[in-house]
């Protein structure tokens, strides 16, 4: 008896030990989607500040032009 025991302890804990490193796996894929997510968003963030940054001189010299 105490064999089958140990048996039915072991199968269950490598039950176990199987979802917990399927739920690891599933966090470290979100915790992925989510960085990649930071990374493409401040990427944009910075092209958007950077063109806006560009088209500025061009209309303070439209204004400056007109003004005149």
């Amino acid at each position: 008896m105490t064999e089958y025991r140990t048996i039915q302890r072991n199968l269950f804990l490598q039950g176990r030990r199987a979802k917990m490193i399927s739920r690891l796996k599933e966090v470290a894929i979100a915790a992925v989607a989510i960085l990649a997510l930071g990374i493409v968003g401040e990427l944009d963030y910075q092209d958007a500040v950077a063109m806006e940054a560009a088209s500025k001189p061009a209309a303070l010299a439209y204004a400056a032009a007109c003004d005149k």
